[in-house]
């Protein structure tokens, strides 16, 4: 059981470092202050430079980048409590299974965030991982009713929810070498 339950910390852990895109900062704008008491007068008149519009990528970047984090901040937790196995006490199953509450919500927002095409197939990879999150809290929430009532969690469940946490790992980390790829920071098909 202990191997299991570090595969499973493990693999939720790995979300933290998956899940960043990079979007490139915005300059920062100039300003110039002159005197109020002045008697020369400004030879050039200078313009103050604004940062470009957000593009479409660096839009979606944001808002997936949040519902990720919120995600992240969520399975930290189970992972932690999950380490206590105090599978009979009701209040710490509930602790256990609250987060996923949150992880369905985030998913619900993921899927309300439109991707710019060239991220559509990495986007749909993040569902797919925020997806197996939710299968897993529905599971772990089945696997705990069952643990409160014999005394410990049926082993092969215990399984199945690791299972399910990493593949979400996996698929959320090939989301983000997507689109990384799209964006054209590396080549994740290349076979060097």
């Amino acid at each position: 059981m202990k191997s299991n339950k570090l595969g499973l910390m493990v693999g939720i852990l790995v979300l933290a470092s998956t899940i960043s895109c990079s979007a490139e900062a915005a300059p920062t704008p100039r300003t110039i202050k002159l005197s109020p008491t002045s008697t020369t007068t400004p030879t050039q008149t200078v313009k103050p430079t604004f940062p470009p519009a957000i593009t479409p990528i660096q839009r979606y970047v944001v808002q997936i980048q949040a519902v990720a984090v919120s995600i992240d901040e969520s399975l930290s937790i189970i992972a932690i409590l999950l380490e206590i196995e105090a599978y009979e006490n009701a209040a710490w199953r509930r602790d256990v299974l609250s987060p996923f509450d949150d992880i369905a919500r985030a998913n619900s927002q993921a899927r309300l965030v439109v991707p710019p095409t060239q991220l559509e197939e990495g986007h749909q990879s993040v569902i797919s991982g925020f997806d197996l999150y939710v299968d897993a809290g529905t599971l772990l929430t089945k696997v705990l009713a069952q643990a409160a009532q014999n005394g410990l969690p049926d082993r092969n469940s215990m399984e199945e929810v690791a299972r399910l946490m990493e593949l979400g790992v996996a698929n959320v980390a090939f989301a983000v070498s997507l689109m990384r790829e799209a964006i054209g920071e590396t080549d994740v098909r290349r076979t060097n």
